[in-house]
């Protein structure tokens, strides 16, 4: 899980992420979003691409948010699995983009 923190440019691509959630007593409340970023500072350059979120969200499904979006900063999200989510659920509109060519299954 990567969390918190002020990027100035990050990519992430062809990495597999989920959460360990142990059988008994499971609870879905116990998962987190995949990726939460705390400040994107202004002009910052943050591209995840080609990415298997599996297992994981918090309890409305989300996958990926930001604290705050800089002025000037792109987001390009594509080529990604949202671990089966409608996108709307799984990408944070704080973030202003959407995965154009999710991936739909990973059969």
């Amino acid at each position: 899980r990567l969390s918190s923190g002020s990027y100035g440019q990050l990519e992430l691509s062809q990495t597999k992420y989920s959460q360990y959630v142990p059988d008994e007593g499971a609870s879905t409340s116990s998962l987190y979003r995949t990726i939460r970023f705390g400040v994107l500072s202004d002009n910052s350059s943050v591209t995840v691409n080609g990415n298997k979120m599996i297992n994981t969200g918090d309890a409305e499904g989300q996958l990926i948010k930001a604290q705050s979006v800089g002025e000037g900063t792109t987001v390009n999200l594509d080529g990604n699995y949202w671990n089966g989510q409608e996108l709307s659920a799984a990408i944070d509109i704080s973030l202003g983009v959407t995965d154009n060519s999710p991936i739909a299954s990973l059969s």
